[in-house]
């Protein structure tokens, strides 16, 4: 098969593609989004203007803001205990990514799946011999 030059999906990139984690769907943007790249320079400079270093841990809770912000931009069927349905917010999506450390992995997995973000019918071509 040959290099197909326009195989990405430029929307899927940059808005996120649907998916699906424990019963409930998430919109994902790509790692290299333009927004999620923008907020991690506008860090890497707010840093290095600060007179004091940033700690390990604030750098860490700066980051997972970030993700949870512009890698995390959407979900439908997410629920709180008790069943009530939680909308998303950039807040929600903070909390949620910091209080299970395996779903935050599995968003920046998703995340940096190149592959998942090509269009359908290149994904479905790549399956045939």
């Amino acid at each position: 098969m040959a290099f197909i030059a326009d195989a990405f999906d430029g929307e899927a990139i940059q808005q996120g593609r649907w998916c699906d984690y424990e019963g409930s769907q998430f919109l994902v943007a790509r790692v290299d989004s333009d927004r999620y790249r923008k907020a991690l320079g506008e860090l890497v400079r707010d840093s290095k203007k600060r007179e004091s270093e940033l700690t390990v841990d604030e750098l860490g809770e700066m980051e997972l803001r970030i993700q949870a912000e512009h890698l995390l931009v959407g979900w439908k069927g997410v629920v709180v205990r008790g069943g009530d349905d939680l909308p998303y917010s950039a807040e929600s999506a903070y909390r949620a990514m910091k209080n299970d450390r395996a779903f935050r992995q599995w968003v920046i997995d998703q995340a940096n799946d190149y592959a998942a973000y090509r269009h359908e019918d290149v994904k479905e071509s790549e399956k045939k011999p």
